[in-house]
């Protein structure tokens, strides 16, 4: 047993010793690999360029109203405009970005707030205030600076003879307003003409222009009055008008001005065959305070929806008011239009120009000729838009409770008949 074991136990050793003398096994090499491959970094676009435009507007006190109404004017051109994707300028396509102050209804504080939104905002351009005193005042601001200036809601004829480079006007001048109220008193065969106006820059520069234009036309103004601005009785003025019975009446006054002559010739019994209100169409509070006593008194509209203008991103007239309509809640008159327009304008020169340049986009729109869903414009060295004109838009109710706005004159644009003579208050025929 043991010698089996001892040979086993041989047997063994000589099995291991022949293993450990055996050639070592061998690792297979890895299999060569490829380099990992470097990922390039994404381009991150740049970033789209943004062009700010400043807008000192009253948002509080006395014009408040409508400079809510131009404020709107001008964000819905500018959300247009983004919702298209920007401006082209040369290579490049801007956003637009608003930057708004509320200046009170202040002329100095509007100033201020221009010279702030130049220096600190860094604006490259203007939207003008409400109204052609305030305008007057900050457009200097623009002149010093050299900043470009779209005034839409000032048209006063000293704005534009000042000199000024970089002021332009959206409204034709103020001047040229009472042109369709007159021309429809002469055509109707009248003779004699009032006419009364608040003591302020743009509602006397528009009476004055009317009194050129009525002794140009051969109407004798028989009655030429100025009152105090915010005046809250026009009584004893209606009562020497009411002895003098012109043909025609023109007033110029703003929106409580006209409530209040409306009311006042209405108890002191005193009538005209055509009576013209500047801003009757457009002070949307008016017919709401007078009522049927509006029936048949001619307003002085730079625009409306029912003008057959067209052209830009807007479209026709009838279009932007509807689209204005569905996102504001009401229906524009020519205050947000004017707006609107300015931006238009701006966009036009922006493109032909190329650049945001100041001097190049001024020449470009001193060469501008061009229609858009607002009318035409031209402008001159002045900066004054020359091509445009007013329309007599009618307000006319049909009973007690409708009404509507008709444009009648000038012939060329008119849609309905007017309203003749004006029915004395409160009639509806």
């Amino acid at each position: 047993m043991k010698r089996k074991f001892a040979l086993l136990l041989l047997g063994a050793m000589v099995i291991q010793l022949l293993a450990g003398c055996a050639a070592p096994a061998t690792t297979p090499a890895p299999e060569p690999t490829q380099a990992p491959s470097v990922t390039e970094p994404t381009a991150v676009p740049e970033p789209q360029p943004v062009l700010k435009i400043g807008v000192s507007v009253s948002q509080t006190g006395a014009t408040a109203n409508l400079g809510s109404n131009l404020k709107d004017g001008y964000a819905f051109w500018m959300d247009r405009v983004n919702e298209l994707g920007g401006i082209q300028v040369g290579d490049k396509k801007y956003l637009v970005e608003l930057v708004y102050y509320d200046d009170a209804s202040d002329a100095e504080t509007s100033v201020k707030l221009t010279e702030k939104l130049i220096t600190d905002d860094e604006v490259s351009f203007l939207f003008g205030p409400f109204g052609s005193g305030t305008t007057n005042a900050t457009s200097a601001v623009g002149e010093k600076y050299e900043v470009l200036t779209f005034a839409s809601m000032a048209n006063a004829n000293s704005i534009y003879e000042r000199g000024f480079k970089y002021t332009f006007g959206i409204l034709p001048l103020a001047g040229t307003q009472a042109r369709p109220g007159l021309e429809l008193a002469k055509a109707k065969g009248l003779k004699t003409v009032a006419i009364v106006t608040p003591d302020d820059l743009w509602p006397r520069t528009v009476a004055e222009g009317a009194k050129k234009l009525a002794e140009g036309m051969g109407l004798e103004v028989v009655y030429f009055q100025a009152y105090p601005k915010g005046a809250n009785d026009l009584s004893s003025m209606i009562s020497q008008m009411k002895a003098l019975a012109p043909d025609a009446l023109v007033g110029t006054g703003y929106e409580a001005e006209c409530i209040l002559m409306t009311r006042q010739m209405k108890e002191l019994k005193f009538n005209a065959d055509v009576v013209v209100f500047s801003g009757a169409t457009t002070y949307f509070d008016f017919i709401k305070s007078v009522g049927v006593d509006s029936n048949g008194i001619l307003g002085l509209d730079w625009w409306t929806k029912e003008a057959s203008w067209s052209g830009g991103i807007f479209g026709d007239a009838a279009t932007y008011a509807k689209d204005f309509q569905a996102e504001f809640g009401y229906e524009p008159r020519y205050v947000s239009a004017a707006a609107s327009a300015a931006g238009e304008i701006l966009r036009l020169a922006l493109e032909a120009a190329g650049t945001t340049e100041t001097e190049a986009v001024k020449q470009a729109l001193l060469n501008l000729d061009a229609e858009i869903f607002f009318g035409k414009f031209n402008f001159d060295e002045t900066g004054a838009n020359t091509a445009g004109s007013a329309m007599g838009t009618q307000i006319v109710w049909s009973d007690a409770a409708n009404y509507k706005f008709f444009l009648v004159w000038p012939l060329a644009v008119q849609l309905q008949e007017p309203l003749f003579p004006k029915p004395f208050w409160g009639d509806l025929k």
